[in-house]
């Protein structure tokens, strides 16, 4: 809407010089969204409604797997999945148990217990809710196949239903979809694999215009067209300032996954800690810009330590104790340089 310059999809290996970016960039292949559910235990097998589309996603398969079965492409490759803990030769964590958000052994009045459909099963891998002209039916068919893998559930022999009060819904669906990829800006700085993966940065990076920290390994969900998933461990990583600064837009900052990442580093950027971080320190930019009458790039020019002084003072922490002793990244660059 703005005309900033942005990215979606895989970037290039040229283009980023990232070890695991494929070697021809494709905006089209993007992460899978997913319209998360909310599934209730009751105490006796209820009915339920079959969804319109079931019997096609039934059908449906990823990869030579179907798509609603218990072995399916996790971050780890092939996997065997089930819905609770410790079922034989599954994988030990069940579905049902990872996801769960209300235990009744915990809470001293009566209720239910209830996990969010946030599966292997429910990512929507058939096409993209960004930049793409059929995203509006992508978007309506992820929340048909979240219906269906509850109908599916239930089909087993669970007795389970939809539970829309915990979500605020009628349908037991969320408001909105949970969309893993979205639009990255073209920033000043992109944040790239080498410089936070384990398997290349020999530690922690450590950035003199750090506003906030995250961690979370480099995970990517299969994705819509080359159905390539990846995980890799990461190190403690600090978001750089200039990470949030459009190369050529002076009037716009990113608040949450949209930041300069990669579509690989976006695969540890995009958890909900780390955007709420950047939201927060956005919100202060912004503040910050119109108290001061500066652009975002004068203050990371200018300002920056009395920028980041408020944010402390705001409680952000802005460097992990990994990295104390490290250099930051500026100052290995000048060093290098001279």
């Amino acid at each position: 809407m703005t005309g900033t310059a942005y990215r979606v999809g895989a970037e290039s290996r040229e283009e980023t010089g990232e070890p695991h970016a494929p070697e021809h960039a494709d905006p089209e292949d993007q992460q899978p969204v997913t319209w998360v559910g909310a599934l209730e235990m009751t105490e006796k097998r209820e009915p339920m409604d079959k969804p319109d589309s079931y019997d096609g996603f039934r059908k449906a398969e990823v990869l030579g797997l179907p798509l609603l079965g218990w072995d399916a492409w996790g971050a780890h490759g092939k996997t065997r999945f089930a819905m609770f803990d410790d079922t034989p030769g599954a994988f030990s964590l069940g579905l049902w148990s990872y996801r769960r958000i209300q235990y009744p052994p915990w809470f001293r009045d009566k209720r239910g217990e209830i996990t969010l459909l946030n599966w292997p099963q429910n990512d929507f891998v058939f096409g993209n809710a960004v930049d793409d002209p059929g995203a509006e039916e992508h978007l309506r068919a992820a929340r048909e196949l979240t219906l269906s893998c509850a109908y599916w559930l239930w089909e087993q022999g669970y007795p389970i239903r939809l539970c829309g009060s915990v979500l605020g819904t009628g349908d037991g669906l969320a408001k909105a979809p949970y969309i893993r990829e979205s639009r990255r800006i073209v920033a000043r700085q992109t944040i790239l694999e080498q410089e936070i993966a384990k398997a290349f940065a020999p530690a922690p990076l450590k950035r003199k215009d750090s506003v906030g920290v995250g961690h979370y390994s480099i995970d990517l969900h299969l994705t819509t067209r080359t159905r390539t998933s990846f995980f890799e461990e990461a190190w403690p990583f600090e978001i750089p300032l200039a990470a949030m600064i459009p190369v050529h837009m002076s009037n716009l900052l990113p608040a949450c996954k949209n930041i300069g990442a990669t579509h690989l580093t976006g695969g540890c950027f995009r958890l909900h800690p780390v955007e709420w971080t950047v939201g927060e320190a956005a919100g202060h930019l912004a503040a910050y810009c119109v108290l001061h009458g500066m652009s975002p790039s004068r203050v990371a020019d200018e300002a920056l330590e009395d920028f980041q002084t408020l944010l402390m003072e705001h409680g952000f922490q802005l460097h992990w104790k990994a990295a104390d002793g490290i250099p930051c990244q500026d100052d290995r660059q000048e060093k290098a340089e001279t």
